[in-house]
Order: structure tokens, then C-alpha cells, then sequence
């Protein structure tokens, strides 16, 4: 918590940085000398957003801000906003002289994020190689061995990096590669469209292109007056995007959780690609429908011939591959929505619904934690009350443990949840060998644990109830295994379930109070809460969460990326529909006097539907063949993303192709019961 007199606000922005920071980083200092801005304790930078927060109009330098009711700490520069699209973003910097923690000093803890700028002529392999001898000086050669600090280019992280605990949340270059290629093909979708509709309507077209050929028009002309058309249509197109992009960029950064703008003012390179793109799509959707057209000899075109039937081959093959793109995305979709379900429903290994968590801070509060839960057992709403370091979701500890069995001078990699007594009640746990940690037993508080099964497993125990564990580095001597849970996701299921121990440690160690409440009045019972909470430290605003809430934004990517994919296979399906409706169209418009006379001679409507969609349904039917093994290719690579995932079935891959067919058979036969319910006097009184 931040504050200057009466003005308080929680603070999640802030860091610890060292004075060197800013020969590291390029950030534009306004006021201040970035050389002594924070080489002294109690100092800080503060950003222009952050100093108007507290300061309004003031100049902030020299003023005095109080961090969780402790610590003043003076203002000694001022830096412009960090801008969103920074590798991490932040409010203000303390600096790393005021940490009293000591853990600056400790190697061995790894709780800092180090950043290096190397000399132009070195490669980070070569600094690589020279981590392990300064690490065996200042952790000890056994602690060196078991880490591998590696480099990474900065510009690299954001899209590249997955690694446990980034410094802010990354995204994915392969969602990039992905999107990119699905508006790709949506791209091309809609070229093909537009060829398909140009042929189809160059019945129409036929005696004009004879008439200015008779009047000297050659075929290049020709052809750059229909490439002229598609590159106007294009660049009008174009115009109607750009307002698109303004009305749905509001609800598309909505969806994302980004801060997109499309500003094509601002010198940047999204005016120039857009024109370019423009320019190659005009180029590619005209080109067929300009070479088909130009080609007509002017007895041919001034007879009405089109001229299309020799380019009825690629026109049946384009929109077989604008089925097949279809049918992949309808895959995908539906793919990623059963994950997204299996991951809903697949059980954790605990309860995470009906739970609110209070973050303990102030040390007043994790000094009465117990008091505090007491008063909170009396509201006859709430089940179970439990206070914690961490909880699932990703905020365990990463600390090597000495135990039983291991070779000396060995240590062993687990994740640590520091929870009390109360811990696997409250989250519905369950013990499959011996006990839980509790009160009854002194000894719990200082010299016992419990572990998962997967520990258990790695660690090679059969009976691992009664195995003795120790943890140097948190000063913990040895110390007996009095129980193993059941195996349970304390991260997400992109990561396998990996070793947990769990132990209590003394209150300064808390961060947080877990509430189990019973279905109810919720506004009433937070206000309950609140009551409880401002009697034992007022100074503190009452803050809270819903846990399954938190944990459930673990998968946000994968619901963000289902939304997305959702209204692309929808815009896909429907580009699709009007590809097949102009290849209708056309071979309907071909086929005219056919049908008439068929009509005439007693053919009736259903069988000339059919003989209009029977084509066009194989089509459909051998899109399936190079969509599924895309599909399967696809999906797969997906899937490798998570630990625990569904293995999809035939069903998923049938259901696309039948609902493929159903919107093949609905647009196909619309046209079609057109052409064949037309007065077959229409289309002969010319003969």
C-alpha cells in the first residue's frame, strides 16, 4: 500500500531495481540524474502517471511517499509512462539498497530477475560458459552443479519464452504463426470468390467482350481492364475495412485482452502493408477471370459463349480447397472447445469453487491470523477457514530438500506449499497415507510435512510415512513425513504434476487467508468479512478474490484463442458458402437451355436439383480427404502444449464433414431449385 497523507492505493507496480537500471534500459528520465537516482536506501523513481496519482500538479522530486504504513521513501526522479508493449512495465522503482530482506545477498535463492548488456564483440554461449565458476564460488560447487543459467535475447522473451514465473505475461509466436496463416487463407477464400463470381457472371459479360474486340480491342487490354476492375473493387474494399476496423476494434481488444489501435497516420508500416496487400489481392482475384475473359475470340464471345468450360477444372479445385480450409478450422474449433471442456471438468485434486481469499498485508494481520480465523468460524456461513504462503496456480516455491535415501551432498527439486493445519480441509485435499498436519500435534508447526504422491514416486518411497526430510535453505533441520496427499494440479495441465511438499512456517511467512463459505447471501457475507477484518487493522482496505475465479484465468490463452478461432471458421464458413453460391450460379447460368429442355421433355425439379448438387457434393466429400490429415497434423501440435489433454476421436472429424455437406447442400440447392423451377419457355424462346 502507497500513501501520502489521506490518498491510499494498493500498488501492484512497483519493483526493486538496482542504481544500474538505467544503463541497462533505455527509459527517458524527465526529471532527476539517472547515476544517483536510487544508489541511496529509501530512494525512488516514479513514473508521470504515478507521480499524478499522488502529487496531481506538484513537482514530485524530493517528495515523500509511505509504503505499507513502514517505510518513507523520497521521491528522486521521474520517468515518462512506460509504454505497454515494454518487455515489463512498472509504476516506480525502489531502490535494491532499501531491501532489508538480505535475500540480495543470497545466490542461492534465485529471486531476482538479471539483465546484461554484453560487449559487442561477445556471444552469450561464451558468457554462458562462465556462469558455472561464479556460481560455484558464491553458492558451493554440489548447488552449482544442479542449476544451468542460460541467456536469452530480450527481444526474444516475449513471444519465445515459457519459462516458470516470466516477469510479465508472454505471448506465443506460434498463435502468431497460426492467426497469420488463418487470415491468410481467409484472404485467398475470399480471391477465389472473387474469381469464381467474375466467371460466373461472364454469361453476361460475353457480347461486350465481343464488341470491343470487333472494335480493336486487343487482349491485353482487355486484360488490364478487368485486372483495373478487381483492383478498384479491391482498394473499395479496402475503404469498408478500414471502418470495420474502427467499429470492432473495441470488442476485438476486449476478446485478446490487448490494447490494439490501427492509427495509419502515425508513420508506421501498417498503411504501406495494408496497400500492398491490397494490391496483391486485387492483382490475384483479377488475374483468372482477366486471362479467361480477354481470351474470347469475338465470334465466340458475340454468339454468347463464355468460354469458362475449360476453366471449369480450377474452379471446381478452388472451391474444394476453400472446403477444406473450412472443414480444418471447424476441426480446430471444435478440438479446442473439448479441451477447453476437459479442462473445466477434469477433477484438480482439490475444490477450488466456493472459495475467497483475502490477502494478508500488514504484519498485523499474519500476527492474528488465528485470531482473525476465529472470528470468522462464528459467521455460520463460512465452513473452513485456512491461512497460507502460497496456494494452486502457480505461486509455489522452487527450494531443494535433503531426505532419506538420497547419495550425500545430494538434494532433490520440489515445489513447496507453506499452508496451516487447515490447508487440505479447506481445499477438499485428500490424504491417501497417514495424517494430516495439525494442531493436536505440536511438532507439526517446526518438524513435519506432508508430500504428494508424484514426491513419493520420484523419490523411490514405498512408505514414505516416517521419512525424514530437511530444508537448508529455509534453516528447517530434519524433520518426518506424517502423511502423502493425493496428487493434485497446483499449476495448469499444460505442465505435468511434479513433486509438492507441504509444511507450516512461522506467520511472517503468510500472504493470505482462504474462506470457505457456504452458498448464500455473498454482498452480506463480504460485508461480514470486511467488519471482521477493519477490527483488527483499519489502515488496511479490505481487498479480496474468488479462487476458482483466479484459477480458472490459468487458461484465458486457450479461451481467448477458441473465441477467436470461433469467428474466423464462421467467416470462413460463410466466404465458403458464397464461393459454392457463385460456382452454382455460373454452372446454372451455363447449363440454362439444358435444363429448359430437360424440363420440357418432363424432367422433374428434384432430379435436375440433383443433377445441379450432385457435383458439388463430391466436391464437399474430397475437401474431407485433405482436410482431415491437415486437421489431425494441426491439432496435434496443439495438443503438445498441455500434459493432461483429450485425444480426439473420428466423431469430431465426421461431424465436420456432415456439417460441411449440410451448408453445401442448403447453398447449392437454393440456386439450383431456382434454375430448376424456372419457366423453361424463359430459356429456349431464343432458340
Amino acid at each position: 500500500m502507497v500513501n501520502r497523507g489521506n490518498t491510499k492505493f494498493y500498488e501492484a507496480k512497483g519493483m526493486y531495481a538496482d542504481s544500474t537500471v538505467f544503463d541497462i534500459f533505455s527509459y527517458r528520465m524527465l526529471l532527476g540524474d539517472p547515476e544517483t537516482a536510487l544508489t541511496k536506501p529509501n530512494s525512488m523513481v516514479v513514473t508521470v502517471s504515478f507521480a499524478e496519482k499522488y502529487f496531481g500538479t506538484e513537482n514530485p522530486m524530493g517528495q515523500s511517499l509511505t509504503i505499507d504504513n513502514q517505510e518513507e521513501y523520497v521521491v528522486t526522479g521521474l520517468l515518462e509512462d512506460i509504454p505497454q508493449n515494454s518487455h515489463f512495465t512498472f509504476s516506480f522503482l525502489i531502490s535494491m539498497v532499501s531491501d532489508k530482506s538480505g535475500l540480495s545477498d543470497n545466490w542461492a535463492r534465485y529471486q531476482f530477475y538479471t539483465y546484461l548488456l554484453i560487449v559487442e564483440n561477445a556471444t552469450p554461449e561464451v558468457v554462458d560458459t562462465k556462469f558455472p565458476a561464479i556460481l560455484a564460488i558464491r553458492i558451493g560447487e554440489e548447488n552449482a552443479a544442479a542449476v544451468k543459467p542460460f541467456l536469452q535475447p530480450l527481444t526474444e522473451i516475449h513471444l519465445r519464452s515459457h519459462l516458470f514465473r516470466e516477469m510479465e505475461t508472454n505471448a506465443d509466436i506460434a498463435y502468431i504463426y497460426a492467426y497469420a496463416a488463418i487470415a491468410l487463407f481467409i484472404i485467398l477464400l475470399a480471391c477465389i470468390n472473387f474469381m469464381n463470381l467474375a466467371t460466373a457472371a461472364a454469361t453476361r459479360r460475353t457480347k461486350e467482350v465481343g464488341v470491343r474486340k470487333v472494335a480493336g480491342a486487343g487482349r491485353r487490354a482487355l486484360a488490364l481492364q478487368y485486372l483495373g476492375e478487381a483492383l478498384l473493387m479491391s482498394f473499395m474494399s479496402l475503404g469498408v475495412a478500414i471502418v470495420l476496423i474502427e467499429i470492432f476494434m473495441p470488442a476485438f481488444n476486449g476478446i485478446t485482452g490487448k490494447n490494439l489501435s490501427a492509427n495509419l497516420t502515425d508513420g508506421s508500416f501498417l498503411l504501406p502493408a495494408l496497400l500492398i496487400l491490397t494490391v496483391i489481392v486485387g492483382i490475384i482475384s483479377g488475374s483468372y477471370p482477366a486471362l479467361v475473359l480477354s481470351r474470347l475470340s469475338p465470334i465466340r464471345a458475340i454468339k454468347g459463349e463464355s468460354g469458362g468450360a475449360g476453366g471449369s477444372s480450377l474452379r471446381r479445385a478452388l472451391v474444394t480447397f476453400q472446403f477444406a480450409v473450412t472443414i480444418t478450422l471447424m476441426i480446430a474449433t471444435a478440438v479446442v472447445f473439448s479441451q477447453r471442456r476437459y479442462i473445466s471438468a477434469k477433477s484438480l485434486g482439490f475444490d477450488k469453487h466456493h472459495l475467497i481469499v483475502v490477502p494478508l498485508r500488514s504484519n498485523l494481520l499474519k500476527s492474528n491470523h488465528e485470531a482473525i480465523k476465529i472470528e470468522l468460524l462464528r459467521n455460520p456461513n463460512i465452513s473452513k477457514v485456512s491461512a497460507s504462503a502460497n496456494m494452486p496456480g502457480g505461486s509455489d516455491y522452487g527450494v531443494p530438500i535433503v531426505a532419506d535415501g538420497l547419495p550425500p551432498g545430494e538434494t532433490f527439486a520440489i515445489r513447496h506449499l507453506i499452508a496451516d493445519q487447515n490447508f487440505i480441509d479447506t481445499f477438499g485435499m485428500e490424504i491417501v497415507d497417514g495424517r494430516e498436519l495439525s494442531t493436536d500435534y505440536p511438532d507439526d508447526e517446526r518438524g513435519s510435512y506432508l508430500i504428494n504422491e508424484e514426491a513419493a514416486r520420484q523419490l523411490g518411497w514405498d512408505q514414505p510415512v516416517g521419512k525424514s526430510i530437511s530444508i537448508p535453505a529455509f534453516k528447517r533441520e530434519q524433520g518426518t513425513v506424517v502423511g502423502v496427499v493425493k496428487d493434485f494440479h497446483f499449476r495448469s495441465v499444460h505442465t505435468p504434476i511434479s513433486p509438492v511438499i507441504m509444511y507450516v512456517q512461522p506467520s511472517n511467512w503468510l500472504t493470505r487467508i482462504s474462506i470457505k463459505v457456504l452458498a448464500g447471501n455473498i454482498p452480506e457475507l463480504l460485508a461480514s468479512i470486511e467488519k471482521i477484518w477493519t477490527t483488527f487493522d483499519p489502515s488496511q482496505p479490505f481487498t479480496y478474490s474468488f479462487f476458482d475465479e483466479e484459477y480458472d484465468g490459468l487458461y484465458n490463452r486457450e479461451k481467448k484463442g477458441q473465441q477467436i478461432l470461433g469467428y474466423f471458421t464462421a467467416i470462413a464458413i460463410f466466404i465458403a458458402a458464397l464461393g459454392l453460391f457463385g460456382l452454382v450460379t455460373f454452372a446454372a447460368e451455363t447449363r440454362t437451355k439444358e435444363i429448359g429442355i430437360r424440363k420440357a421433355l418432363g424432367a422433374s425439379v428434384s432430379s435436375i436439383v440433383s443433377l445441379l448438387s450432385g457435383e458439388f457434393v463430391k466436391l464437399v466429400l474430397i475437401a474431407n480427404l485433405f482436410a482431415w490429415p491437415a486437421a489431425w497434423w494441426a491439432i496435434n501440435r496443439w495438443l503438445e502444449n498441455f500434459a493432461y489433454r483429450i485425444e480426439p476421436g473420428l466423431g469430431t472429424f465426421v461431424m465436420a464433414g456432415l456439417l460441411a455437406l449440410a451448408i453445401a447442400v442448403i447453398t447449392v440447392s437454393t440456386q439450383a431449385l431456382k434454375a430448376a423451377t424456372a419457366n423453361p419457355v424463359e430459356a429456349l424462346r431464343y432458340e
